[in-house]
Parts: structure tokens; C-alpha cells; sequence
């Protein structure tokens, strides 16, 4: 969405149960590709372009995220924005998601270390095959969560 009368301001996109603050939503009805499809459109969207998600678990999506890239200094960036707003929808960008939600980040080594893409073959897939996988463990992960809760 965009406001044609001012054009200083950013565009905004409405990602419902697609894309989270740091995290994406489950595979109901698609397959890891067809996410991995709609998170790299969503990725050449303009870096200012404001999120508008549809449920805030940015907490737990953020725990996950430090889970598997516990070095990413744009996870702090979340952390104080946490820190200081109870609900963060609309307060985060497509450029900060590129940063920060491991979903969006499948090449980079973190996520690859954590997968542990060793063949060739699997990088001919490496989208398809390294979403359905972290995936997985974002399910685990909150399991365990829930559990310790």
C-alpha cells in the first residue's frame, strides 16, 4: 500500500499469516517453497516498506532467531524494540526482516550451520529444502516452550 498523496512516506504491506516480525507463518495449505516463493517476493519490496502482520509473536520469534543466529547484532535492534513496545506491528520494516528473520537470511551461514547443508545435491534445493527444515525446528522449538511454560 502506498499514500499517493505523499509520497514521502513509506509503503506498507499487509502479510497476514505470511511473514512475522522474525518469523513466518506455518504451511497449512502451502509447501516450503511456496513460503520461500512468497518471502523472496516479499523481500524485493522497497528496504522502508512498513510490515503489517497479522499476529504479534515476535517474543517467541525472536527467541528462535537468537536460537539459530545468536550473533546477528539485528536481533539486539528487536530486543530494545521489544523492550520498549508491547505490540510491535507497524513499528518494523522489509530492510529489518532482511536483517533479522532467519527466514529471509536461508543462505546465510547461520541458518546453513544450523541445517547442516553438507551435499551438493541439497543446494540445488537449498531454498525449498533449508525452509521446510528450519521450519521444523521453529515447531520444536515452540513445543519446548510451551512445555517449560
Amino acid at each position: 500500500m502506498d499514500d499517493k498523496a505523499n509520497g514521502s512516506q513509506p509503503g506498507g504491506v499487509f502479510t497476514g499469516d505470511t511473514l512475522f516480525i522474525a518469523g513466518c507463518g506455518r504451511f497449512f495449505e502451502g509447501t516450503g517453497d511456496e513460503m520461500n516463493r512468497a518471502l523472496s517476493y516479499l523481500g524485493t519490496l522497497p528496504n522502508d516498506t512498513v510490515l503489517y502482520n497479522g499476529h504479534e509473536y515476535t517474543a517467541g520469534n525472536l527467541a528462535f532467531a537468537k536460537s539459530i543466529d545468536r550473533d546477528n547484532k539485528a536481533l539486539d535492534k528487536l530486543t530494545d524494540l521489544m523492550n520498549h513496545n508491547s505490540i510491535t506491528t507497524g513499528l518494523t520494516t522489509i530492510g529489518d526482516e532482511k536483517e533479522w528473520n532467519v527466514f529471509m537470511r536461508l543462505e546465510s551461514e547461520p541458518v546453513q550451520l544450523v541445517i547442516e547443508i553438507r551435499t551438493s545435491l541439497a543446494s540445488t534445493f537449498l531454498p525449498m529444502f533449508t525452509i521446510a527444515k528450519l521450519h521444523l525446528r521453529l515447531q520444536r522449538h515452540r513445543k519446548v516452550i510451551l512445555w517449560i511454560l
